[in-house]
């Protein structure tokens, strides 16, 4: 299934995690499951969509009340 792109990612931390790179952007996809335990879905740099601790990353969420074409 695939899932919805919310905004964007910026990583300030890897936990030795090593498909991650602190200053770069990433996209977040939606996952309510993810956030429950206080992480987020992000595409990473294997381009592979997986879960990280949410405090590894600064947010920027998309305006749902804007549309792509704008």
């Amino acid at each position: 299934m695939a899932r919805k792109v919310i905004g964007e990612a910026v990583c300030i931390k890897t936990g030795g995690a090593v498909c991650l790179t602190i200053g770069k952007t990433y996209i977040l996809l939606e996952d309510e499951k993810a956030g429950m335990i206080q992480h987020c879905r992000v595409i990473d740099d294997r381009n592979d969509n997986y879960l990280y601790p949410s405090a590894w990353f600064n947010f920027r969420l998309k305006n749902p009340n804007v549309s792509e074409k704008e």
